[in-house]
């Protein structure tokens, strides 16, 4: 039987929207989300970052005492504040770290997707996490649906063990229902290997019900030290259909 989404894309009442090398954009487009951790902006010292479009991902961040969360860095692009007729949505991304010292210095690399409908918000992120901060290194996908918010692993994937100036590649697919205000990551295919995953989590109301948007973001985690450290990062593809 035939989703109703291709039938639907097949009678000319959906069609496939992209947006592709995304990191080319501009830097006045990449927002920075204001020294976010994993519970969302605060108000705390923010350090610096430089996007270069090509695209290199520096950030200087602030030390912070113990006790704070660590200083992240969390740069976003909005891609449309049209709504969507999407069910299933797919990013595609490599990044490197170009040097030892850039590995030693990162807590993690985050990716993600948003879609907000209606001030709702189904998220879509993974975490690459070669560090031994909160666990062994992992890929984790994040929930933003429960309280505390949390990043959690999922067994069979591969641990992450970068190189200096080696790239990883990472091709993460979602699926959104509206009716049950659920995001499912359906699968991620991590350098070339096919990996399903099919865990599904809560969207979460967090803005007016006036608000609509579509967006992609990338995040550096800082070791809470205020180390510099760079990513690279190619490949960018967003898609949704």
């Amino acid at each position: 039987m035939l989703d109703p989404a291709i039938v639907t894309q097949l009678s000319g009442g959906r069609v496939l929207r992209e947006w592709l090398g995304l990191e080319h954009t501009s830097a006045a487009l990449m927002t920075d989300g204001g020294g976010a951790d994993t519970g969302g902006r605060n108000p705390l010292p923010h350090g610096t970052s430089i996007w270069t479009p090509g695209a290199l991902f520096q950030f200087s961040p602030q030390a912070r005492p113990k006790g704070q969360p660590w200083d992240n860095c969390y740069r976003y692009n909005t891609l449309t504040r049209e709504k969507l007729i999407a069910t299933y949505f797919g990013y595609q991304f490599s990044l490197m770290y170009p040097t030892a010292t850039d590995i030693i210095a990162s807590t993690a690399f985050e990716i993600e997707c948003e879609l907000c409908e209606n001030g709702l918000a189904y998220d879509m992120g993974w975490q690459y996490k070669p560090s031994l901060v909160d666990g062994p290194p992992a890929w984790r996908w994040f929930d933003e649906g429960v309280k505390p918010k949390k990043w959690n692993m999922v067994p069979g994937l591969p641990a992450p063990h970068p190189l200096p100036s080696v790239w990883t590649t990472g091709f993460a697919l979602f699926s959104v229902n509206r009716d049950t205000r659920m995001t499912t990551h359906e699968a991620i295919v991590i350098d070339g290997s096919f990996f399903p995953v099919g865990v599904t989590h809560r969207a979460e109301q967090k803005w007016s019900p006036q608000t609509n948007y579509f967006h992609a973001a990338v995040q550096l985690d800082s070791d809470g030290k205020g180390t510099a450290y760079s990513v690279g990062i190619r490949g960018w593809n967003v898609r949704a259909l």
